[in-house]
């Protein structure tokens, strides 16, 4: 089994086990909630995810861009934040002061200061731990060690040096588990000890870091204050705030009702409620339980309720222009005509109409034409009523075979 371990190596604080808190404690940074055991906090605003678990909305309001803070070097692999040369793995330049991260040679890790400034931890808004620029290192605070502390050299008044880790050797209960620090208060205790099954390190308080740090896991950051690390991949997150842009590989569902298969990145069908009212597009066409309004421009192109279909708007007067056959009640047109209809006609306030004989009831204007539906010799074209009325007056016309 591998020796739990929290030490300090180079002014960093570092573990080989998991961080494990309470369930109403959160991680945080500058006194920040990043994150809890059910949601992320709301300054994290961007992340690497490649998937996503069940959203309940979604809003993508424009192009996604990195900004000019962070700088990858994908040659040596290196990641700066504020300089365009990073020195080690991760680099992050703030008031000319170059924070490092990265792992020089083989199984050996470096945190600290690259350019010639003091490297301070701190909390609660306190310097607790400074490693002067000249090697020199203070603590500002109270340290309780329940064990057995070795040290060189001990100076009781003011000041512990010490080089060695502090160890926590196995009791005859629990072996090393239930060790660690533990601060006594009026009100109740705060721990942080090791816990097995799996081994971890366990928290009654959230763990707070200093602004612009982060938590990392094998010297890759996994968490800072405002992004998720590019190494996660995966969550179960059902809410995020605004993405300025999405990009999915693989299958997508939103709300059970728009799907992307990752085969073609086709959107198969939408299914949208409104008022009560059901409006879907699929591959077969678009479709509603109530009536349907295409507009442009705030005017009518086509609407349809259970009474008519009309084409255009009253008050806005365009041309409507249609390039093949026009079929009216007819299922396959005669393609030697541009216009077929199965039935009579109404062109310019005048009706045509087919007949064996000319109208002997109904409405008729004056103009109206009945065609004659049996022509023969020695009968006419059709008839036109001449004198509006019911029927009104009609006479014939076209006369055919006649002498």
């Amino acid at each position: 089994m591998t020796t739990p371990q929290f030490i300090s190596r180079n002014g960093a604080l570092l573990t080989n086990n998991s961080l494990n808190l309470t369930a109403e404690n959160d991680y945080r940074i500058d006194d920040i909630p990043v994150i809890s055991a059910k949601a992320l906090g709301v300054t994290v605003t961007t992340s690497n995810l490649k998937q996503l678990g069940t959203l309940n909305a979604l809003s993508v309001s424009g192009d996604t861009v990195l900004g000019d803070f962070a700088f990858f070097n994908t040659t040596f692999n290196r990641l700066g934040l504020g300089t365009e040369d990073p020195s080690t793995s991760l680099s992050i330049i703030d008031n000319n002061v170059e924070i490092g991260l990265g792992s020089p040679d083989y199984d050996h890790a470096e945190f600290g200061t690259y350019s010639n400034h003091t490297l301070t931890i701190v909390t609660d808004g306190l310097a607790r731990i400074a490693v002067k620029a000249n090697g020199g290192v203070d603590i500002n605070g109270d340290m309780t060690v329940k064990g057995t502390l070795t040290v060189n050299s001990l100076v009781t008044d003011t000041r512990v040096t010490k080089t060695t880790p502090v160890e926590f050797l196995p009791n005859s209960e629990g072996g090393v588990y239930g060790l660690g620090f533990v601060w006594s208060a009026v009100d109740y205790q705060r721990q942080f000890i090791l816990r097995s099954n799996p081994d971890r390190f366990w928290s009654t308080n959230s763990i707070d870091l200093e602004q612009d740090q982060a938590y990392y896991i094998n010297g890759r950051v996994v968490l800072n204050e405002t992004a998720l690390g590019f190494s996660v991949t995966r969550s179960n997150l059902v809410t995020v705030g605004a993405l300025e842009e999405l990009t999915v590989s693989g299958p997508a569902v939103f709300q059970n009702s728009i799907t992307a298969p990752a085969s073609d990145l086709a959107v198969k069908s939408i299914t949208a409620s409104l008022n009560g009212q059901s409006v879907w597009l699929s591959s077969t066409g678009i479709g509603s339980n109530a009536d349907v309004v295409i507009e442009s421009k705030n005017n009518n192109l086509i609407k349809s309720d259970s009474n008519s279909i009309t084409l255009g708007d009253r008050n806005d007067l365009k041309p409507v222009k249609v390039w093949g056959q026009l079929a009216i009640g007819v299922n396959h047109p005669d393609p030697k005509f541009d216009i077929d209809t199965a039935g009579d006609v109404k062109f310019n306030n005048k009706r045509f109409v087919k007949g064996l004989d000319a109208p002997t009831e109904g409405d008729w204007n004056r103009g109206d034409i009945c065609w004659n539906q049996n022509p023969s010799d020695n009968s006419y074209v059709g008839w036109i009523c001449t004198v509006s009325g019911t029927p009104g007056q009609w006479s014939p016309f076209g006369a055919i075979g006649h002498r």
